[in-house]
C-alpha cells in the first residue's frame, strides 16, 4: 500500500482544504483532524468520535451509542423507537406534544397545558350547565378503563382541595358525575363545602345532589353536615335493609310543637313478638296465645286464654306480661284491658275487666256480678275449661 505524507493538504487553488472525491480511509490509531473544519458530504463511520462536534448536523442518520446535547435538538416531527416505529414521541402541533403506543395516540399535552389521555382534543365537560375544559382529562373506549390510584406503602388517597381561606359556606371540592355523547352533561354531584364557627376556618360538610328527570344541573337531596347530622330534602325509602338506631337513640321530633308537660320528642323504641299468658300454680292449658307490640313505651297486648285443668293456679289474675307496668304514685292499676270473648267463668258476672297493676307484670279481673253501685275486685273467674280472651294497652315502667 502506498503513502503519502505530508504537514498540509490544500486544494488546487491553495485556497482551503482539498476536496476527497473518492473519500478517504484513516486507518486505527491515527487521527482525522482539521483546524478549520471537516466537511463531510456522506455518512461519517467511526468506531468514536473524540472532542466537540460544533453546529449543525444535518443530513440522513447519526448513529451513535449515547449522545450528549447542551443546546436544542430539533425535530420536525416525531423520535421514533428503534425496531418500534409504531411508538413515538410527536409534535403534532405548535406547543403541543404527543406519546404514541402501537401506532395511536395515547396523551397529549396540549397548548394550554392540558393533559389529554386518550382523547386528541380537548372536551368541555358540563357541571351545572356550565362548560369546564378540565386540566386533566381522561377517556377510554373499553371496560374497565378508569382511574385507580393505589399505594404500596400506605393509604392510597385522593386529594381534592383549594388553595385558599374559605369563608363560611364555600363550595370546595366536586365529585361530579355525568353522561353525553360529546361533552357530558351533569346528572349528580357530590360536594365538599366549608361549615364551621371557629377562628381558624376548619370544618367541613358533605351535600349529596341529584338532577330532575330532564334537568342538567343538580338540586341537593342530603347533607352531611359537620357534626355529623345527616339532613334529607325529601322523603327516604329503605328497599333493603333495616334502619338500625344505636342504643338510647331514636327518632326526634322535637321540630314539631310540644305540649308543657314535655319530657322527652324522641321515639326510641319498637318490637313485636310473643308472650305467655299463665295462672301460675300446676295450671294447665289447652291454648296460651299472645302478641305484643311496643312502641316507644306504649306496649299493646292480645291474649287467647283457654285454661285445661285449673289445679293450684290462680283463680283471677294472669301473670307473664311482656313489660312491666309504670308505677302508679297511688299504687293504683297503671291499665286496664277489654275482655272480648270469655266462656265458662267460675262466676256469672255482668261485666268483666282487667286490671294491670303498678309496676308489676300481672293483671287482675274485676267486674259486676250484679246490680251494684260497685264493682268487685277479684272475683273468682278461672276454673277447668275457662276461656279469657283479651286486648290491652299500657305504658311500660
Amino acid at each position: 500500500m502506498s503513502r503519502i505524507r505530508a504537514d498540509k493538504f490544500v486544494n488546487s487553488g491553495a485556497t482551503g482544504a482539498p476536496q476527497l472525491t473518492f473519500g478517504a480511509e484513516v486507518v486505527a490509531g491515527v487521527g482525522l483532524t482539521g483546524a478549520g473544519g471537516i466537511n463531510i458530504t456522506g455518512i461519517a463511520t467511526a468506531t468514536s468520535f473524540s472532542g466537540n462536534v460544533t453546529g449543525n448536523i444535518s443530513g440522513g442518520t447519526v448513529a451513535g451509542s449515547t449522545g450528549t446535547f447542551t443546546g436544542d435538538v430539533d425535530i420536525a416531527d416525531q423520535i421514533v423507537h428503534t425496531g418500534d416505529t409504531n411508538t413515538a414521541i410527536r409534535f403534532p402541533a405548535a406547543d403541543t406534544f404527543a406519546v404514541v403506543t402501537a401506532g395511536s395516540e395515547a396523551h397529549r399535552v396540549d397548548s394550554s397545558q392540558r393533559l389529554l389521555v386518550g382523547r386528541i382534543a380537548s372536551v368541555l365537560d358540563n357541571i351545572g350547565g356550565t362548560g369546564y375544559a378540565n386540566l386533566v382529562q381522561i377517556e377510554g373506549a373499553a371496560t374497565g378503563s378508569g382511574l385507580a390510584v393505589s399505594n404500596t406503602g400506605g393509604t392510597a388517597r385522593v386529594n381534592i382541595s383549594r388553595k385558599y381561606t374559605p369563608s363560611n359556606g364555600d363550595d370546595l371540592g366536586y365529585l361530579s358525575f355525568g353522561a353525553e355523547v360529546g361533552s357530558t352533561v351533569e346528572r349528580a354531584r357530590i360536594t365538599c363545602s366549608a361549615e364551621f364557627t371557629n377562628a381558624n376556618a376548619r370544618g367541613g360538610q358533605l351535600k349529596f345532589s341529584t338532577c330532575a328527570d330532564g334537568l342538567h344541573d343538580p338540586t341537593e337531596r342530603m347533607r352531611i353536615a359537620s357534626d355529623g347530622v345527616a339532613h334529607f330534602n325529601g322523603d327516604v325509602k329503605v328497599l333493603n335493609g333495616d334502619v338500625q338506631m344505636g342504643s338510647g337513640r331514636g327518632i326526634n321530633f322535637s321540630a314539631s310543637s310540644h305540649a308543657t308537660g314535655m319530657t322527652s320528642e324522641t321515639l326510641d323504641d319498637y318490637e313485636e313478638g310473643t308472650w305467655t299468658p299463665t295462672i301460675g300454680g300446676t295450671a294447665t292449658y289447652t291454648t296460651q296465645e299472645a302478641r305484643y307490640t311496643k312502641i316507644g313505651r306504649l306496649v299493646s297486648v292480645s291474649a287467647i286464654l283457654i285454661i285445661n285443668v285449673k289445679g293450684t293456679g290462680s283463680a283471677n289474675t294472669i301473670s307473664g306480661f311482656p313489660f312491666t307496668g309504670r308505677p302508679t304514685v297511688s299504687g293504683n292499676p297503671s291499665a286496664s284491658g277489654v275482655i272480648t270473648t270469655a266462656s265458662n267463668l267460675a262466676t256469672s258476672v255482668t261485666s268483666l275487666t282487667l286490671y294491670l297493676g303498678s309496676n308489676t307484670t300481672s293483671a287482675i279481673f274485676a267486674g259486676f256480678t250484679g246490680a251494684s253501685t260497685s264493682n268487685t275486685n277479684a272475683p273468682t273467674i278461672f276454673q277447668n275449661s275457662t276461656r279469657i280472651d283479651f286486648t290491652m294497652t299500657y305504658e311500660a315502667s
